[in-house]
């Protein structure tokens, strides 16, 4: 985290413990839940801000509209685009490979892009045995 340019709170030091742990997308409401009275609702947006602005949480934009959470992986975000399967009922997040230069070149070509999301959502090998 100090490597990041953040330092290691209680604050963040829990809510990371919390995506290594589970290996799943949270939001903040459920991250809400999980933690009960140990965070405060502002706090917990901080916190995931941070974690975020360090590089170590990305978020995406759920099928729902809700703002999803989850464990970077040493994988950003920012272009190039890095496209993510999400299971429905297990809930991991999985990177996809990357997409061809070529498309990348043409999505640069459109204008200046601040935000991307590619998202893929189904049920997982494991959860539909």
């Amino acid at each position: 985290m100090v490597n990041k340019g953040g330092r290691p709170t209680t604050n963040r030091i829990t809510v990371l413990d919390i995506f290594i742990g589970k290996g799943k997308s949270f939001s903040h409401a459920r991250l809400m839940t999980i933690l009960g009275q140990n965070i405060n609702r502002v706090s917990l947006y901080r916190t995931l801000s941070d974690l975020v602005d360090a590089g170590i949480l990305n978020r995406t934009m759920d099928s729902n509209g809700v703002l999803q959470y989850y464990f970077a992986n040493g994988q950003s975000d920012n272009l190039p685009l890095n496209p993510h399967f999400k299971c429905k009922n297990c809930e991991q997040i999985k990177a996809l490979p990357m997409l061809p230069a070529a498309y990348l070149n043409q999505i640069l070509s459109l204008g200046h892009v601040e935000n991307t999301s590619f998202f893929i959502e189904g049920i997982c090998m494991k959860c539909s045995k």
